[in-house]
């Protein structure tokens, strides 16, 4: 659901699971389990949250919003609150599916995002408030189901832009999604590997504690 998959990051992926069948993994591609009207509801829920957290703030910090944030959660002024209680138990269901989706695998690999970076005066991938979290599709259904995941690269765009693959796995295996991210960190192509200079002083703060 959301933003389709662009062509690079598919690929980035896909050989991101080659590499792990590589090393003996046994690999295969499982169905959608979360759907555009889940991702609504959730949008829904949150526009509701901004909303409220929005008119308790004094004015003077309501002029620091982005007007995209604000015109963003606006949408939640007139939302019901029968609206509003299919959302909460939407968040629910997410949790449930993701939970029986992928609980008979070790790990779950997807992109972290379906796009690569977008221009950096942009609020959000889409630039456009009424889809402002079509980006979100393969991240947000483990908040919801509260299992690990991790973000690590797994490739480069032609004209350099970072592929993030994600490794999710079950509830509570933290110490796994970690060791299975530290293999792929060692095992991928020397192409998905940053070459990103770390300057001579990156373990010193360089500036003014006082």
């Amino acid at each position: 659901c959301g933003l389709p998959v662009e062509p690079h990051t598919f690929a980035a992926i896909t050989d991101a699971a080659k590499t792990f069948e590589s090393a003996g993994a046994l690999v295969e591609i499982i169905p959608p389990f979360f759907s555009e009207e889940a991702l609504h509801e959730l949008d829904t829920f949150w526009r509701v949250r901004g909303w409220v957290d929005y008119n308790a703030m004094p004015a003077e910090r309501r002029k620091l919003l982005l007007p995209f944030i604000i015109e963003w959660l606006s949408a939640g002024e007139n939302v019901t609150s029968a609206e509003l209680m299919r959302c909460v138990n939407r968040k629910l269901e997410v949790r449930k599916s993701t939970q029986l989706a992928t609980e008979k695998y070790d790990f779950v690999l997807s992109p972290v995002s379906p796009v690569l970076t977008y221009p950096v005066h942009w609020a959000m991938p889409t630039n456009d408030p009424a889809r402002a979290m079509a980006h979100i599709g393969f991240t947000v259904p483990y908040n919801m189901s509260e299992q690990p995941a991790s973000s690590i690269n797994a490739g480069f765009s032609p004209d350099g832009r970072a592929i993030g693959l994600q490794i999710s796995g079950r509830r509570f295996d933290d110490l796994g999604v970690l060791q299975a991210t530290h293999w792929y960190e060692n095992a991928r192509p020397a192409l998905a590997k940053p070459n990103w200079e770390i300057p001579s002083n990156a373990d010193s703060y360089g500036g003014d504690l006082a």
